[in-house]
């Protein structure tokens, strides 16, 4: 079990991979990339650390939760820390149907885990 568990939060994990599968998500959903950035690294566990990113998006709310959606089937644990979503105004004279109108700015940062070996095991 503990091996499968690894698979998932692997101790080669870094922020440009956990990027780099944000923007494909994002590109695969439709929504557009504002901003992708690193935040840093979170808390440190005995067993695992957080590493986080900034990411900002605009599309229709659909390709949003679509976006969230297929970030829980890739093959790394990645979570939501905080979001905010706000309504953009709508350009009534470009809409060329009712999602058109819907579009929504997403703010979040996301907290990917990565494995930690046990300090005793690195001695």
């Amino acid at each position: 079990k503990f091996d499968r568990l690894v698979k998932y939060i692997p101790n080669d994990f870094d922020s440009f991979e956990q990027m780099n599968i944000i923007s494909q998500e994002a590109k695969a959903a439709g929504a557009s990339l504002l901003k992708l950035s690193d935040a840093g690294m979170g808390e440190r566990y005995e067993f695992y650390e957080e590493i986080l990113a900034n990411v900002s998006l605009e599309g229709s709310y659909s390709q949003i939760v679509l976006f969230l959606a297929n970030l829980t089937n890739t093959n790394k644990v990645m979570v939501l820390k905080t979001m905010d979503l706000s309504a953009l105004r709508p350009d009534v004279s470009k809409a060329s149907d009712i999602e058109s109108l819907a579009t929504v700015k997403f703010d979040g940062i996301f907290i990917g885990y990565r494995y930690r070996e046990p300090e005793a095991e690195k001695k």
